[in-house]
């Protein structure tokens, strides 16, 4: 009996990061992979992406670690092939089928990162980049291997597998363009599930945490973070994730094991999703009449390994009106003008700007318990600052705001991180 011939992936992304590592972790199994990049920089983005010498280091390598091959027939070949081009995937599809006789799984792993400041100040070059290369990159590949996926013959084990982020359910500062197209990855796997159902072939994505990958590198450059370990304490694992982890996941998903799943977006994230999952619980409508979400917020940052994290994103959610903004609060809830002033006084005072009245807050003018804080004076948030330099407009902060911000304020750290953060650091993922 004839041993079972080996599956066959095209994997895109492949010189570095995850897409280098699911290329080793496939070949590790026994695939055959035809290892794809771009392999040249981009004009529209500021930093260098994989070249032609990365990808064949990890070709090189990943042939070292499989089972002696025959002399010419490598496990793993490399193919330039720019995700946004349909004729150089059709090429690297072509090779797969010419080499090993067909395709059985395609991995989108290409991905870039760009921003840094408010979306409407992205260059629009910088955003078509990284929606084109995120998303439409993405898309471009299921229209060229979907129906090499279906040219194998039944019963087919056909996967489509794409590497989202958990910035696809987060709102990132600065991130916009980033966060649109790995939303998109998702909503496009879940839609290419329901109209691949029956055919044999299944379509699911990983949802990475913070990994250590040249983006990640990059995203604390656009931070200004000193490095991109500071992206750990996010994860409550304490840790960035590796790309080997997040391939393992992705191996598994294009084997046998995994042939009852289709339309999944799996996370990979270090529990990144259950911190997400409690915050939520704490801010969308289930807080009983008087409770405090301050009382909620100091039990979360009990837990050390997320103080630094919780009061940036607390922050985060007050700024981006999740806390019950307009909601009127319980009767005697806020007492004398001076406790709502407190609060006032130490969001004003994280944010290191002076007391400009009709700006900021109104005292004088007695703040009883309803969101008051915020009358008169043009700039209508509780930081100055022109638009998208760290003020909230339009925000109206009630004393739920206050209350959990002003708990926060409390942990230990410098105040100032949370006025800072609000513009320069992120308290969600990237890979």
């Amino acid at each position: 009996m004839s041993p079972a011939a080996p599956r066959v992936a095209l994997v895109t992304g492949a010189a570095r990061g995850i897409g280098a590592a699911t290329v080793t972790a496939l070949a590790a199994g026994g695939w055959r992979v035809v290892a794809t990049d771009r392999c040249a920089d981009d004009p529209a983005l500021p930093y260098p992406l994989g070249s032609r010498a990365e990808l064949d280091r990890v070709v090189e390598s990943a042939c070292a670690a499989t089972p002696a091959r025959a002399a010419g027939d490598p496990a793993v070949v490399a193919a330039q092939a720019d995700t946004r081009d349909p004729d150089a995937l059709a090429a690297a599809v072509r090779m797969a089928e010419d080499r090993w006789g067909g395709l059985d799984a395609a991995v989108a792993a290409a991905g870039v990162i760009a921003g840094g400041v408010p979306a409407w100040r992205v260059p629009v070059e910088q955003e078509r980049a990284v929606l084109d290369i995120d998303l439409g990159g993405v898309l471009t590949l299921a229209r060229v291997v979907v129906p090499a996926l279906l040219r194998r013959p039944e019963p087919r084990r056909g996967r489509f597998l794409a590497v989202a982020s958990a910035a696809a359910t987060r709102g990132l500062p600065m991130l916009a363009a980033y966060c649109a197209a790995k939303a998109g990855v998702a909503g496009f796997v879940r839609a290419l599930a329901v109209e691949l159902g029956g055919t044999g072939v299944t379509a699911n994505a990983v949802s990475p945490g913070s990994t250590a990958t040249p983006i990640l590198d990059q995203s604390a450059r656009l931070y200004d973070l000193p490095a991109a370990t500071a992206f750990a304490a996010q994860q409550p694992i304490g840790r960035l994730l590796s790309p080997a982890e997040v391939a393992a996941v992705i191996a598994f998903l294009a084997g046998d094991g995994a042939s009852g799943m289709t339309g999944a977006i799996v996370p990979v994230d270090g529990g990144l999703a259950l911190l997400a999952s409690a915050l939520e619980l704490s801010v969308q409508g289930d807080v009983d009449p008087g409770e405090r979400l301050a009382d909620r917020a100091a039990l979360l940052r009990r837990l050390s390994y997320l103080a630094e994290l919780l009061r940036v994103q607390a922050f985060h959610l007050a700024a981006d009106r999740e806390l019950d903004a307009g909601q009127p609060e319980t009767a005697g809830r806020v007492g004398p003008e001076r406790y709502v002033s407190l609060h006032v006084e130490c969001l004003r005072s994280a944010s290191g700007l002076a007391d400009e009245r009709g700006k900021l807050h109104r005292v004088a003018g007695g703040v009883g318990g309803r969101d008051e804080l915020l009358g008169a004076g043009e700039a209508s948030g509780v930081f100055g600052g022109a638009p998208g330099e760290g003020h909230l407009v339009g925000a109206k902060l009630g004393t739920r705001q206050l209350d959990l911000a002003h708990a926060l304020l409390q942990g230990s750290g410098p105040a100032s991180a949370c006025g800072a953060s609000w513009h320069r650091f992120s308290s969600s993922s990237l890979i």
